[in-house]
């Protein structure tokens, strides 16, 4: 073991960082240790743990230890219900034994102790899926753990909560919280106290990040202000914290994402935010003493830093050097790379001419993990700017650094969220975001001229700008953006929108997705032109988790660019036309027309796509003054605007367009007859003369169909109107629809009875969709009722039969006798289309089994548009036997083509169906109830009568049904109303008699429909002896009986004998009344009775 530091007792450290040791007490842990911290957190009473513990209060007497005892048991809300049980094992089998093995001496250094840690109980929120059962489990753990904590002589620290957590919306965490208050109160009036896991996962210094992660606590204690202010309070130990990603001991920790300095500012800067809360003792830093398991959260190698940090400064501290300043878009990022080596915090001073005297414009910095930084938001851009840095610790404040002020340089190549790296600047010019880093590998194979490593290692994430200025006014030139996803590791994670100069250049972009891989660099290449002060903006839109990029690259003239400017602009006036010509610059494919009625803009897009460089205006009112510019375009993107050109028109003309063509009834169905109504839109520079007809013709697939022709009003320039059909058609002004894409046309004007600026633009055309109504297909079979003759299928046999089919299965909804006469059998597929596209329909599978009697003999599967409706079908087992209709009814989505298919597979034997229905849902018939048939019974009087009724519902999506027993059943008959259990026990009173018993099934359509079966039940009286004749030596007894049941008489001639005896053999009773005779007795007296058997 190495040296380890000889303590001397003194006062407790300023910082509230420290130490959670596990096994070996080594050189570092001793070096923390003798930084004397406020808290110290150990794992476990090994001999390490102990040393450390005893060095620690020998040389802190006024710190407290911690103590969390491993235990590799779990408890869930399924092994362990009962929490209370669960914190009794968890004290007599982990905590008291391992207590108990110390000494009395070092037992009484103990101050603190946990309970389980994060993940091994149900905890506040988790398990998801029943979050507010597990937060109750988790107050009554904890209020049955601390008792016996504090029995021993022990503060409890309760909770252990881990990072993140208690998820969900602030009032579901609030619920959660709640649940726990009456813990948090006991273990309070203990002198106890709670902790939370202050990881940081994106590893960064903005407040309003980490107030999810390490600075979650705060929430809960803004929770405690409003509504539980006792707890304000609470004392709170961060018995873990440090950097965390996902978990992984070896590439989570404060090692595995970059250098120590930068762990080293994150701790300075969670130290400054913790001393501004007074609740929290402390935070004991995971991890030291296992650097096996857990590398890459070692302290190890900073543990001589933390000593110096925690025993605190002498000294004032030196002056910050390697400031640097960079412009960004009227911002100056400050940046600095000191290490804190106690708990620093920055001033931030500014003059506007060199050398002072300086203003203080931001104090108590202390932001930043790769540099310390600052963002002057108060700067215009091209001012003068000087600035200094000076340090304050707890002695006082240190001397000024350097002077630095911004360099203006053209942005050819920006390291985002990084330092100055090779040929790229340090980040500048951005507005808004944050920075990240890491230390991992990225991988740049395959990448042409990829930037140096770490400026793939850096980003600057959420929704933000770069605003990348001095480059040549109007000029091309194209942005190498460079991405590596350096925090999320799987497709979807992130992902989000980049506009170059206000355009979208790359939409829902997904960095792992464009890469192939997580730590894996991507190069996009985006043409842009500056505008005209020379500059290039850069915007990127958050849609998930966070927008971000590593790098910019700016390259000057590339071989493919967007177009310049177009010239010579000129416009010339006539009639109710201002024409327009240009010259077209190379590259431009289309054009876009703008214009205003304000010199200079802004301009409004009048026309887009225009292909060749010369354009009519018809839209305008006379005698006005508009200015007009031309962009070109390509599939780069947009250039800048030309050069200006006016025009005032004076006469005008209206010039009438269709806007739009619509339909009633929309969908259309096959046999509907059809309205068609056109939106008309004058967007000339005159109204359309008044009493003269504006009208429509409507023409189907080059036929004429009907047409519109009752307005005769004036419309007004920039005026629309709904023109309907009222005349051609049959019935007049309507069409008789055919299923089937039809190509609807409207002709505005179709007869010229007025002049237009634009005679070439009045007729519109539109796609309309005529759909089917529905299907009924008779499978293998001809048209019988309203089922068609079978088709649309694929695939299989058909085969007939003259079976007689019992339909009393298939309610209201079955199909004809002959429908199940016939069937396709096989493996086959109907396909039923120009169905209402995403619409839901009703599908109607209709079965009999004409051939097989018995469960097996045929199984078969059944697919709609791909997701299996029927598995294992029998029609044996469904509906009772051999020639017995079955409905199974389906809702489903007609497809975006608006397809349905249905897919028979066979199992075994072969899979058939006997006839298909696709109906549309709304107006859809309730189908009635099938009771299947109840048998009659014979019971005898004080017999329990038990059976189960039966109802099938074929309706979609599945009816509850409801039983019960029509009014006039005999008293004591009972159904019940969900299982459909039918009981009576009829009593001697209602014997003998026969009993007729109506059961209904009734479903939950709104309106119900219900279904009855009666049935009969005869209740037989017990047998009653009528006559008893002596015969001298023989006896003849004569009883009632009940034809088909069997007596036995017995006798005995003591009643308080407890047994009878049987005389003579059992009879058969063939008539209500029977007799026993022939019955020898010598004795005095003897009694008799007559059993009823069956």
């Amino acid at each position: 073991m190495a040296a380890l530091v000889n303590l001397v007792a003194q006062g407790i450290s300023s910082s509230k960082l420290s130490a959670h040791l596990i096994n070996a007490y080594t050189a570092g842990s001793s070096n923390i240790i003798a930084g004397h911290p406020r808290v110290l957190k150990i794992l476990d009473v090994g001999s390490g743990m102990v040393n450390a513990m005893r060095a620690y209060k020998s040389g802190t007497p006024g710190g407290k230890v911690v103590l969390r005892v491993y235990s590799p048991r779990m408890y869930t809300l399924d092994s362990d219900p009962d929490a209370s049980a669960a914190a009794t094992n968890f004290w007599t089998t982990i905590l008291q034994p391992s207590i108990n093995s110390l000494s009395s001496s070092d037992r009484a250094l103990l101050d603190y102790i946990e309970g389980p840690n994060e993940g091994q109980t149900p905890t506040l929120g988790y398990p998801p899926d029943r979050p507010v059962q597990a937060s109750q489990w988790f107050n009554q753990f904890w209020t049955n753990l601390t008792p016996m904590i504090v029995a021993a002589g022990f503060k409890p620290c309760i909770g252990s909560i881990g990072v993140g957590n208690p998820g969900g919306s602030p009032a579901e965490m609030q619920s959660y919280l709640a649940a726990f208050v009456p813990a948090l109160r006991q273990a309070k009036a203990a002198g106890g106290a709670w902790s939370y896991h202050a990881y940081t996962i994106q590893y960064t210094t903005d407040p309003n990040a980490e107030i999810y992660y390490s600075l979650r606590y705060r929430q809960f204690y803004n929770y405690f202000a409003s509504t539980f202010p006792d707890l304000n309070n609470m004392p709170l130990i961060l018995t873990e914290g440090g950097v965390d990603l996902s978990g992984d001991p070896n590439t989570s920790g404060w090692q595995a994402r970059g250098p120590a300095d930068w762990y080293q500012r994150w701790l300075n800067w969670f130290d400054s935010q913790m001393n501004q809360d007074s609740y929290v003792m402390g935070c004991t830093l995971f991890q030291n003493g296992n650097p096996s398991g857990w590398s890459s959260f070692d302290l190890e190698p900073i543990a001589s830093w933390m000593r110096t940090y925690l025993t605190g400064p002498s000294t004032l501290p030196p002056a910050p050097t390697g400031v640097s300043a960079a412009w960004g878009l009227n911002t100056i990022t400050l940046t600095w790379p000191t290490i804190p080596s106690t708990p620093t915090s920055f001033y931030v001073k500014r003059a506007t001419v060199s050398g002072g005297p300086y203003s203080v414009i931001a104090s108590n910095i202390t932001t930043g993990v790769t540099n310390f930084y600052y963002l002057d938001t108060t700067a215009t851009n091209g001012g003068s700017y000087f600035y200094v840095i000076s340090a304050l610790n707890s002695v006082g404040e240190g001397p000024n650094s350097p002077e630095i002020t911004p360099q203006i340089f053209v942005p050819n190549a920006i390291n985002c969220g990084g330092s100055a790296v090779g040929s790229y600047q340090a980040d500048a010019y951005f507005s808004g975001g944050l920075t990240y880093a890491v230390g991992n590998t990225i991988d740049t194979n395959g990448l042409s001229n990829p930037a140096p490593m770490s400026v793939y290692q850096s980003q600057r994430y959420q929704n933000l700008t770069y605003t990348l200025p001095f480059f040549t006014p109007n000029a091309p030139y194209k942005l190498r953006l460079h991405f590596a996803e350096i925090y999320w590791t799987a497709t979807g994670q992130r992902v989000f929108n980049v506009l170059v100069n206000g355009a979208q250049v790359l939409s829902s972009f997904d960095i792992i997705a464009a890469a192939g891989a997580p730590m894996k660099g991507n190069i996009q290449e985006i043409n842009a032109i500056s505008d005209s002060s020379g500059n290039i903006n850069l915007q990127l839109v958050t849609i998930t988790d966070q927008a971000s990029i590593n790098g910019i690259e700016v390259v000057a003239n590339p071989t493919n660019f967007i177009p310049i400017a177009p010239a010579g602009l000129t416009t010339s006036v006539s009639t109710g036309q201002v024409s327009l010509s240009w010259s077209a610059p190379a590259s431009a494919t289309r054009f876009n027309i703008k214009r205003s009625t304000t010199s200079g803009g802004p301009y409004t897009t009048i026309a887009s796509n225009v292909v060749v460089s010369a354009f009519t205006d018809y839209s305008f009112t006379p005698n006005t003054t508009y200015y007009y510019v031309v962009s070109g375009q390509n599939t780069l993107g947009e250039g800048p605007n030309s050069a200006q050109a006016s025009a005032t028109p004076t006469a005008g003309l209206p010039d009438v367009v269709i806007t739009a063509l619509s339909w009633t009834p929309n969908p259309a169905l096959g046999g509907n007859n059809v309205t068609f109504k056109a939106t008309v839109k004058n967007q000339g520079s005159a109204a359309t003369p008044a009493g003269v007809v504006l009208g429509v013709g409507f023409n189907v697939d080059d036929a004429g169909a009907t047409f519109s022709g009752s307005f005769s009003s004036a419309l007004a320039p920039g005026s629309s109107v709904v023109l309907t059909a009222n005349g051609g058609g049959s019935p007049s002004g309507t069409w008789p629809a055919t299923p089937g894409i039809h190509t609807l046309t409207g002709n505005v004007d179709d007869i010229n009875r007025f002049p237009e600026s634009n005679e070439n633009n009045n007729i519109f055309s539109t796609n309309m969709a005529v759909f089917v109504s529905g299907y009924s297909i008779n499978s293998g079979g001809t048209t019988t009722g309203s089922f068609a003759t079978d088709q649309n299928s694929t695939g299989g046999t058909t085969s007939t039969s003259t079976n007689t089919i019992d339909l009393s299965l298939a309610s209201n909804v079955a199909g004809p006798q002959s429908l199940y006469q016939s069937q396709r059998l096989g493996d086959f597929t109907y396909s039923f289309n120009n169905l209402i596209p995403n619409q839901t329909y009703a599908v109607r599978l209709h079965f009999a089994e004409l051939v097989y009697t018995n469960i097996g003999q045929r199984a078969f599967n059944v697919s709609i548009n791909g997701i299996q409706k029927l598995t294992n079908f029998d029609i044996v087992a469904q509906s009772g036997g051999i020639n017995r209709a079955l409905i199974e009814r389906f809702n489903a989505p007609a497809d975006t083509n608006g397809q349905i298919i249905v897919q028979f597979t066979s199992v075994v034997d072969q899979a058939l169906v006997n006839g298909i229905q696709i109906l549309a849902t709304n107006g859809l018939v309730n189908a009635t109830p099938t009771l299947i048939a109840i048998s009659n019974y014979t019971i005898n009087a004080n017999q329990l009568l038990s059976f189960t009724t039966k109802a099938i519902d074929p309706d979609q999506p599945t009816q509850n049904l409801t039983y019960s027993i029509v009014t006039g059943a005999p008293g004591g008959a009972t159904i019940g109303p969900i299982s459909g259990l039918f009981t009576w026990t009829p009593t001697l009173l209602q014997a003998p008699g026969t009993n007729t018993i109506q059961v209904r099934a009734t479903d939950n359509a709104s309106p119900a429909a219900s279904a009855l079966k009666s049935f009969t039940v005869i209740v037989v009286a017990p047998p009653h002896i009528s006559q008893l004749l002596n015969l001298g030596t023989n006896l003849s007894l004569s009883f009632d009986s009940y034809p088909g049941k069997t007596y036995r008489l017995q006798y005995k001639d003591d009643l308080s004998d407890t047994n009878w005896v049987t005389l003579g053999a059992d009879t058969m009773a063939s008539t209500s009344g029977s007799s026993f005779s022939s019955l020898a007795n010598t004795n005095s007296q003897r009694f008799y009775r007559v059993l009823q058997l069956n």
